[in-house]
């Protein structure tokens, strides 16, 4: 509380901090200050996770209050806020020290139950390191935090953790370099930053193709419709305003880095239309341009045994590193899974309209023999190729 008033206040006021008793059993603190106070319809939002101030002087993070009336609750208290006559805000809660929860018994019941439950505990926490630990596995997805805000950069990562590999930038400038060094799975972004906002970011992310195809949450205190549309021009894939509840933000995540996949199977199955529907990712022109171009050159170099990646990095004009980073992104699966799948797939054409020399099959498919493409045939189908001819004869 003494930190949110200090924050808020201008040089040289006065700060306040008031402690009494009330009736003998009501303990009540005060913290007041001589900043601008807080529009009297919004005094119930500053104590909302990641709720910001319209004030000029909005140093904070959201954070603090939510996190004073988390304590206060655990405490069975109440905390609430008025603007006080000197015309700033004064921050007041009150706590009845006569509930059970402040004598003596209780406590020493609550101390026994504790040495109870040490054992439990211990386990969770082993439980709980082990989350930790597992999230260095490489295999989880990357999420970059773009906000030069420290303490909600450092809370955003806390929250995230969890699920995803971090990494962090202080601003647009430095989350730009990072994103197309590391191609991130997915970038979480602020709007108000230095050296360069949250849209600036996202409109060179989505005009590069090597990063056209990472998904954009852009987070802000602005909730204006005009705002939202012109995020959403920049092509942000969802826009959250604050405040805003933690679960709804790891499921939006969750979602968009889920729904890649699904846009990828589409244009494989040449699906000549792409329908979205609410909640699927937005996927630019310059992806799904990408992707068709990909799938072309497969398809075109397909009989040719010796075709390898790096030919498709360089009719793409792109490093065999960015490019493999960015089709896996893109569709979950490497490029040379993608290469044996379109040829395996191939294959199972020429099976089907009829053909039944299964070495001729694989060498039009661009196996290098008969033996290698039944193994990846059965592998891949969980059938034979010979087994499947019968099947179908």
């Amino acid at each position: 509380m003494l930190s949110n008033a200090i924050k808020f206040s201008p040089n040289d006021s006065i700060i306040t901090v008031e402690l009494k008793l009330e009736n003998d059993t009501i303990l009540k603190i005060n913290v007041s200050d001589q900043g601008s106070g807080v529009e009297e319809n919004k005094l119930m939002d500053i104590f909302k996770l990641y709720y910001e101030t319209n004030s000029d002087n909005n140093t904070g993070t959201g954070i603090g209050l939510a996190l004073c009336k988390e304590y206060v609750q655990l405490h069975q208290g109440d905390i609430y806020a008025f603007n006080n006559e000197n015309g700033g805000l004064t921050v007041s809660i009150e706590i009845n020290l006569n509930q059970e929860i402040f004598q003596n018994n209780y406590s020493k019941q609550k101390l026994s139950g504790q040495k109870l439950r040490k054992h439990s505990i211990d386990n969770k926490q082993k439980s709980e390191n082990k989350v930790l630990k597992s999230n260095q596995d490489e295999q989880l997805p990357v999420v970059l935090i773009v906000e030069d805000n420290y303490e909600l950069r450092s809370f955003l990562k806390s929250q995230l953790q969890r699920f995803y590999q971090i990494l962090e930038a202080a601003n647009g400038k430095e989350g730009l370099v990072i994103a197309t060094n590391k191609l991130p799975d997915l970038i979480l972004s602020d709007v108000m930053m230095p050296e360069m906002d949250g849209t600036e970011l996202l409109d060179t992310l989505k005009n590069k193709t090597e990063t056209s195809h990472i998904p954009v949450i852009l987070l802000t205190a602005k909730s204006s419709v005009e705002s939202k549309i012109k995020g959403l021009h920049y092509g942000a894939d969802y826009y959250i305003t604050k405040p805003f509840d933690t679960d709804f933000l790891l499921a939006s995540i969750q979602n968009l880095i889920k729904s890649r996949k699904k846009i990828f199977e589409q244009l494989q199955s040449n699906m000549k239309t792409i329908e979205l529907q609410p909640g699927e990712i937005i996927i630019t022109t310059k992806d799904e341009q990408f992707l068709k171009d990909i799938i072309a050159i497969v398809e075109d170099s397909m009989t040719n045994p010796k075709f390898n990646i790096d030919l498709i990095a360089n009719a793409l004009n792109m490093s065999r590193v960015t490019f493999n980073r960015k089709f896996k992104s893109l569709t979950n699966i490497t490029p040379v899974e993608f290469v044996s799948e379109m040829r395996l797939k191939r294959a199972k054409q020429y099976l089907d309209a009829g053909e039944t020399d299964i070495a001729n099959i694989a060498y039009k498919a661009g196996f290098n023999g008969a033996g290698y493409f039944s193994t990846c045939f059965k592998e891949y189908y969980k059938i034979s190729p010979s087994d499947y001819l019968k099947q179908k004869q």
